[in-house]
């Protein structure tokens, strides 16, 4: 991803745990927020390029392994980031929906909104 030169990234699927969390933080280098999963499933992560400049204003990531939200401000533009990877079990699908629209309703700036995942 270095190589690809953007100043962020979204991944999901990424069977992430908290105890992986430092061995990302020193291969990327820059900012990471997560939301981990299992070993063997879910985990979603917001990679932010070392060389943006940002200010983290807030941070949310569910505990699940589904959802991470974070506003920045960046270049004195307030942005909001979430990265979502929706279950597939549709006897999960309502709760999470319910989860994801209160946490965008509750925390985000609706007008500069990006949301990318799965």
């Amino acid at each position: 991803m270095k190589d690809q030169k953007a100043n962020v990234y979204s991944l999901q699927e990424t069977f992430s745990e908290p105890n992986s969390e430092n061995i990302w933080k020193n291969e990327w280098v820059g900012k990471l927020f997560f939301s981990h999963g299992t070993k063997h499933s879910r985990g979603v992560c917001i990679l932010i390029n070392p060389i943006v400049q940002i200010q983290v204003d807030y941070s949310y990531s569910d505990n699940t392994g589904r959802i991470v939200l974070i506003l920045i401000s960046l270049n004195g533009q307030k942005l909001s980031l979430c990265n979502i990877y929706a279950p597939n079990d549709q006897a999960n699908q309502l709760q999470f929906m319910q989860e994801l629209t209160n946490c965008i309703i509750d925390k985000t700036e609706l007008n500069s909104l990006i949301v990318g995942g799965d």
